[in-house]
């Protein structure tokens, strides 16, 4: 039982967190999360200069 949860488990990580989803317009979600992350970031530092 514990092989085929280690290989449910490995698809869960690969299909969640590295294939291309098309609700992200093809993205990975990892890939969307760094976008994402970039944006704060940028929005952040732009919007506390004076």
């Amino acid at each position: 039982m514990s092989d085929a949860a280690d290989k449910i488990e490995v698809w869960r990580l690969e299909y969640n967190q590295f294939r291309p989803h098309s609700s992200l317009k093809g993205l990975t979600p990892c890939q969307m999360e760094e976008q994402s992350q970039l944006f704060t970031t940028a929005d952040f530092s732009t919007s506390t200069r004076s």
